[in-house]
């Protein structure tokens, strides 16, 4: 299937993906329900109209595998091997609609990833190198330690949601009980690395590295002390698919 884009607002929103986003203002159910049924019908009349205009509907964003930008031509690839091939007006109007459907992509289907490498944003691209989460907060990665199997020494790492020059280790270790003799008391700690010009830092030392990487790799060979815990970092739990 192939298209020459003539306007990409128009193309983008009136008929190749079915994207919708609706403000809706808080309100009663009886009100929200009339409102959604209204839109539904509204929808409906927008699908056949397009059809009716020559539009044809090529996939939704979760059937998208990957993106090619060659030249001034974007090629989007579904899941069944089929694909819709768009000739654009230059190679800056390519790379941009191709950013487009990129950063949609991440906004609906899967925040960790990305279609094409040539737009995709530094920092997604640096997450997934590393494994690393974006700003989630203490909660949401404890809870993920615990769905990992909350072993010893596994751990988080995820940007800070109120700093954004640090990245933040979340680690399952086990505190000596003082009071109680041998048992061990399990506890989710936090370290920050901080992060500037010269590379990533464990915050509070000298240990200095050009890259995450390179810092984790250093300190998993470390024996790491904190209050009453001693232990190692294991293994590291990366963002999953989807």
């Amino acid at each position: 299937m192939r298209f020459r884009v003539v306007y990409v607002k128009s193309l983008v929103i009136s008929g190749v993906f079915e994207l919708y986003c609706v403000a809706v203002p808080v309100m009663s159910k009886e009100k929200s329900k009339l409102k959604k049924s209204k839109q539904d019908e509204k929808q409906k009349n927008d699908r056949n109209k397009e059809m009716n205009e020559g539009w044809v509907i090529f996939c939704d964003f979760h059937e998208i595998t990957h993106t090619v930008i060659k030249e001034a031509t974007v090629t989007i690839m579904r899941q069944d091997n089929k694909k819709m091939e768009l000739q654009m007006s230059s190679r800056s109007e390519a790379l941009s609609f191709a950013a487009l459907v990129d950063g949609y992509f991440r906004l609906i289907v899967d925040a960790h990833h990305y279609l094409c490498k040539e737009v995709a944003p530094a920092s997604v691209v640096h997450n997934i190198e590393t494994g690393c989460h974006g700003p989630i907060c203490t909660e949401y990665a404890t809870q993920k330690l615990r769905q990992e199997g909350n072993d010893e020494g596994i751990y988080i790492l995820r940007w800070s949601c109120t700093d954004y020059n640090y990245i933040i280790i979340t680690v399952v270790c086990f505190e000596t009980d003082i009071f109680n003799g041998p048992n061990k008391i399990r506890q989710y700690k936090n370290f920050q690395i901080e992060v500037d010009s010269d590379g990533f830092r464990l915050y509070g030392t000298d240990t200095l590295r050009p890259t995450l990487k390179e810092l984790l790799e250093h300190l998993e060979r470390q024996c790491l002390h904190t209050d009453n815990v001693q232990f190692q970092l294991r293994r590291c739990c990366p963002p999953q698919p989807r």
